[in-house]
């Protein structure tokens, strides 16, 4: 007869600045406020923070007309403003979701780390610190321990949308959406996890998603292992780091923060609220592709092809550069007739969907 074993004990501390959280074994020590506890992958994680953390001024996020736009759209135009390296519309479209649906952009912008940065530190884990401890202890308890946390919310998906490097895909092809769970693949399991980054994204993994975005969170937390311990995983980011920055590091971790240091320059005095002159257009894809199944003379397969041809040579691209040495070549299969025939539609169907919803 099997025996249960009992939890074990994690603790994931914010720093004192609270931008970055660390994740240690045991139980917090006496001097940090415990703000709530979880349990996760058998471990009682314990989320604490710095009584400093309480005494940053609060951020007020100015009033007006509610943005038209609905959390998913929202969520889609965030993550097209970090692919195309656009910190300003990347901060206006989270401001906005913070003002309708904060827990679905603190659930969201792990995730979009991952994806389409793909470089995670320090400040990745204070992301999914956010995210647990909203779910725990709501606004009321976010404010009391943790002031002017939207501010630092906001600033980190600046420096997510303004970095310009990042590291080759995880993601595998043909991961498609479906319910949350595990997805494909170990990934990892927490209580045995020392790295805090990828305890992080173990976390956040037992929170669920799509099915694809869960299997890549698992491939990352494999990687992001192996990365750390191989010397030529290592080597290849630290040059990259060095070309790029100018600045020589020991280490993965260290080419991390290193990334990530150089992208945090916006601080925000204000919230940016949306407009339709910082919207990023291309987020809006998804909701006007629907007008290609009218005017395509073709069946579904013709209309799939063009939809496809949407996501690869406009949606779907990233625009920071692979700094570890990988390639993602596309297919430019396609391209030459998308751009004649389609991308001018697709631009003005934009414009008039977003001209009926944003001033």
């Amino acid at each position: 007869m099997s025996t249960r074993q009992s939890p074990v004990n994690r603790t994931l501390a914010l720093s004192s600045d609270f931008t970055s959280a660390s994740f240690t074994k045991g139980k917090p020590s006496s001097q940090d406020l415990t703000v709530c506890e979880v349990m996760i992958d058998n471990c009682r994680v314990h989320l604490t923070a710095s009584p400093l953390c309480s005494r940053e001024p609060p951020f007020v996020v100015p009033g007006g007309d509610t943005c038209a736009l609905s959390p998913p759209l929202l969520k889609s135009v965030l993550q097209k403003a970090v692919r195309r390296r656009s910190p300003r519309s990347a901060v206006a479209a989270a401001t906005e979701l913070l003002l309708k649906d904060p827990a679905a952009l603190l659930r969201r912008l792990p995730v979009i780390a991952v994806e389409d940065v793909g470089i995670v530190g320090g400040q990745f884990c204070f992301l999914v610190w956010a995210m647990v401890a909203w779910t725990k202890v709501g606004a009321e308890g976010m404010t009391k321990h943790l002031g002017g946390w939207e501010r630092r919310v906001l600033e980190v998906v600046s420096a997510m949308a303004g970095t310009s490097v990042r590291c080759a895909k995880h993601r595998e092809k043909g991961e498609g959406e479906g319910v949350g769970g595990e997805g494909e693949g170990e990934g990892g399991n927490l209580k045995d996890c020392v790295d805090s980054v990828v305890a992080c994204v173990l976390i956040r993994r037992q929170y669920g998603g799509m099915k694809g975005d869960i299997a890549m969170m698992n491939k990352f937390a494999s990687l992001e292992g192996l990365r750390r311990d191989d010397v030529r995983h290592s080597a290849r980011l630290c040059d990259g780091v060095e070309r790029r920055f100018g600045e020589s590091v020991g280490g993965w971790g260290e080419g991390s923060e290193v990334v990530w240091r150089n992208a945090s320059k916006m601080k925000l005095d204000e919230p940016i609220r949306m407009t339709r002159g910082n919207v990023c257009e291309l987020g809006v894809d998804f909701h006007v592709s629907s007008i290609v199944e009218d005017v395509v003379a073709g069946g579904d397969e013709e209309i799939a092809k063009v939809k496809g041809w949407m996501w690869k040579f406009e949606s779907g691209v990233n625009f920071k550069r692979i700094i570890d040495g990988g390639r993602e070549g596309g297919e430019e299969e396609g391209k030459e007739e998308y751009e004649r025939v389609w991308k001018g539609r697709m631009m003005k169907w934009r414009k008039a969907y977003l001209e009926r919803r944003l001033r």
